[in-house]
């Protein structure tokens, strides 16, 4: 039991280093030390740790080793087995992506669908059936992307966007293609103010990953405290 706190506590200063508005480092070393950190708690058996290193180098690009990447991943890979939702998302992003396993786009698909209703993973199989020549049915998807697009959500208001642009998963309309993507700008979703700044509408291209939202971050709090 007090390995346990061990572990989830030092995944939370990891947590804590990445969001704390105390902590002056530069960005690049917050995410170093919350790599370290969470690597850590990984190696204690956190599966919250092995999660957040996960997204790390998914998202940000940051990671300490490749060995322990490759450990977290196999281990990611059976919790997605067992029905693990947050590690289903993850694999599937790494998939869309090929970063740490084999890019596949079929497989990507078949991750975020087991995901049900999760926004994050339905933005996941947006992104896939918006490439030119796709056939991914999309309609699934539209109503919950609106609602986080009217929540707020700059990048979903951005799919949406270009949903009505290309007629894929919504009705086709220019005008209002653009007010979705108007709206994405206005949430600050910097792929939305390019847009918005050049002639036109180009063809969809995915964000850059770093542009990307992410689910927050993964942990075992509360725990339990006894003895600890």
């Amino acid at each position: 039991q007090r390995q346990m706190c061990i572990r989830d506590r030092i995944n939370e200063l990891g947590i804590l280093g990445l969001e704390s508005s105390l902590d002056r480092a530069d960005e690049r070393t917050r995410h170093k030390n919350a790599a370290v950190r969470f690597a850590e708690a990984a190696r204690r058996g956190s599966a919250a740790g092995e999660a957040n290193l996960v997204m790390l180098f998914l998202f940000e690009g940051v990671h300490r080793s490749d060995q322990e990447l490759g450990v977290a991943l196999q281990r990611l890979s059976l919790r997605a087995q067992q029905g693990d939702a947050l590690a289903r998302y993850l694999l599937g992003f790494a998939h869309e992506l090929g970063r740490g396993v084999q890019q596949d786009a079929r497989r990507a698909l078949q991750l975020y669908r087991a995901c049900g209703d999760d926004v994050f993973a339905l933005k996941g199989i947006v992104r896939i059936g918006l490439a030119s020549g796709s056939v991914v049915e999309l309609d699934r998807a539209h109503a919950a992307l609106v609602a986080a697009g009217d929540g707020g959500d700059g990048e979903a208001a951005y799919y949406v966007g270009y949903m009505h642009w290309l007629g894929r998963g919504a009705v086709r309309d220019e005008a209002l293609a653009r007010q979705w993507f108007e709206k994405a700008a206005a949430a600050g979703f910097a792929p939305a103010l390019e847009l918005l700044r050049g002639e036109g509408v180009p063809p969809f291209v995915p964000p850059r990953r770093t542009e990307i939202g992410h689910p927050p971050w993964a942990s075992a709090y509360p725990a339990v405290t006894s003895n600890a």
